[in-house]
């Protein structure tokens, strides 16, 4: 055997076609280690890092490539596999017969020639030869060494009876009701996204991540032309699908993710989050899988983490593995055993999903806080977040609040009578109106969701002049306050005193409503004073009170005052 060092992009141009044979030969389902994903991560994201790729030639042919990239450090070498950060799965590019005899052969090399020198090789399939291959070196050479697990799930479409499947998940989540009153806003469809669209799913990724810890860089400027540029490849086995779900022709959620022959690999998955309470994702996950059992792909790969979502649709899991070893010497063997500590560390808290949710979430809120009070031109910008936090931290220990519930019967007002005309409020209109901000827009489609129906008397939408309706439950979020309404009843938020016999006559006529009700918190004597005279009584008051986080509440029915 005999090895060559590729160390430049331009000089690998010159090994794509056995580079290509050899993983079409062992039939390669492994999306990063691909030609082309890993030419374009090194012309994209690897200049200026110290990739080594070393190449195995025998008998005149290449038989097995090795992509590394390595730093010069106090103690000597540290090598990883290329990509690390991006690539979830790595590997060595050889033919099965040659993979031992190629990993005695570098392994030994690298360690005669460099010395001292520790090797940290992420993303390595137990399902595939190579961790056996190389545990049977370690033990060969006597190599201690150290592997870290991490869960990889998926979805076995060759074998799956997809009836008997989406049974077991019928009522994962509420998922059909969900998907049934998204489909009640407008046409819902699932669709391929074409590259042309990258723009739009890179903004809505920024949107959803803005204010939590992304460790995926997805939207970072370098890593965009990156994965735009993997999404316009049209050479190789590998392509990327963007399967999207969209919402009256607007892309409302994605997945971008890789095929490499058998495998579908799922490698991001976003959703506008002010559709949040339809769990946009996990209907798309859904009509991902339903769409990919007669095709193709025969494995449908979740990707690695221990997110709920990923074991809720998965039928079966594999694992990746971190794999830690070096040479004998003192310095290197004590910057190993460190790394050994850190991973043993970082493997419980991946398992942990409020470790989790904590660094993601309320790091990252505290890192986007902090980002943004750099500069004095976006301090307005995290006001509000701060403003809440202050609030939050506040009631937990000490609040008091006061709701009233007021009734008007209907029938015993025949005089009402308005000459505005209301309007539904419909996601289309919504949509067209680009003034709506990303926070009206979110309150407005969980309103929606949650079973109101809104209406304005003004051409130009503002989340202000929108009074919402429902007719089944009277609902106040910030006490949580729940109940049932009877039939002929209707209960109406966000109005306002200018308006508010407008909407009762609209309501009495298009509804054929009997009861109006309507809440108020902490009113003055002077506006409960006037509901009153407009033919309001107060039905009942919810008082709630919180101490030191224990929350009271009190209800009393059949007030007369306030």
């Amino acid at each position: 055997m005999n090895l060559v060092t590729i160390t430049s992009v331009g000089q690998l141009k010159d090994y794509k076609d056995d580079w290509s044979f050899i993983l079409e030969d062992i039939d390669n389902t492994n999306p990063f280690i691909e030609f082309e994903w890993l030419y374009e991560w090194w012309s994209y994201l690897g200049q200026g890092k110290n990739v080594e790729i070393i190449a195995v030639q025998q008998h005149g042919r290449f038989v097995a490539f090795f992509p590394f990239i390595y730093k010069k450090k106090w103690f000597g070498y540290e090598y990883n596999f290329m990509a690390l950060g991006q690539a979830n799965y790595m590997d060595f590019i050889a033919y099965q017969h040659v993979l031992d005899n190629a990993i005695e052969f570098v392994f030994d090399y690298l360690f005669d020639t460099k010395k001292r020198v520790l090797f940290n090789l992420h993303g390595l399939l137990e399902s595939n030869q190579t961790p056996n291959s190389l545990n049977a070196y370690f033990r060969k050479r006597e190599i201690e060494n150290r592997t870290y697990r991490i869960v990889t799930p998926f979805v076995d479409l060759e074998n799956m009876n997809l009836d008997d499947y989406m049974k077991e998940r019928k009522t994962l989540h509420g998922l059909d009701r969900r998907q049934k009153r998204l489909r009640s806003l407008g046409t819902v469809k699932l669709a391929t996204s074409r590259p042309e669209e990258m723009d739009t799913i890179f903004q809505l990724h920024s949107k959803r991540w803005e204010k939590k810890n992304d460790t995926s860089g997805f939207t970072s400027q370098e890593k965009r032309h990156f994965f735009r540029k993997l999404a316009e490849n049209t050479t190789g086995a590998m392509r990327v699908q963007i399967e999207s779900l969209y919402l009256e022709d607007r892309l409302i959620a994605f997945t971008y993710g890789f095929k490499c022959r058998g495998r579908y690999m799922g490698y991001v998955l976003g959703h506008d989050d002010s559709f949040d309470y339809f769990s946009p994702g996990r209907i798309l996950v859904k009509e991902k899988i339903k769409k990919s059992v007669n095709s193709p792909i025969k494995k449908l790969d979740m990707s690695i983490g221990y997110e709920p979502y990923k074991f809720e649709w998965s039928t079966g899991l594999d694992h990746t593995t971190r794999m830690v070893f070096s040479s004998n010497s003192i310095q290197v063997k004590w910057r190993r055993n460190l790394i050994w500590g850190k991973e043993w560390l970082l493997s419980g808290i991946k398992k942990s999903r409020e470790a989790v949710l904590f660094r993601r979430n309320t790091v990252g809120k505290i890192k986007y806080i902090l980002r943004n009070l750099r500069s004095i031109d976006t301090v307005s910008k995290v006001k509000p977040d701060i403003v809440s936090a202050i609030n939050y931290v506040t009631k937990f220990f000490f609040e008091r609040q006061k709701h009233v519930i007021l009734k008007m019967d209907l029938q015993s007002n025949s005089d009402l009578v308005t000459h505005e005309t209301f309007k539904p409020v419909t996601i289309k209109k919504v949509f067209a109106n680009h003034d709506i901000e990303d926070g009206d827009m979110k309150e407005i489609g969980n309103r929606l969701y949650r079973g109101f129906t809104g209406y304005s008397t003004k051409e130009r939408l503002s989340v202000d002049d929108i009074c919402w309706i429902n007719q089944n439950v009277i609902r106040i979020d910030a006490i949580s306050y729940l109940t049932q309404l009877r039939k002929g009843t209707v209960y109406i938020d966000k109005w306002n005193h200018d308006n508010i016999m407008d909407i009762c006559a609209f309501i009495k006529k298009d509804y054929k409503a009997k009861i109006i009700v309507i809440e108020l918190e902490d009113p003055d004597e002077k506006t409960v004073a006037s509901l009153k005279s407009r033919g309001f009584f107060v039905e009942k008051e919810i008082h709630n009170q919180t101490f030191f986080g224990f929350k009271k509440s009190t209800i009393i029915d059949g007030c007369t005052g306030t």
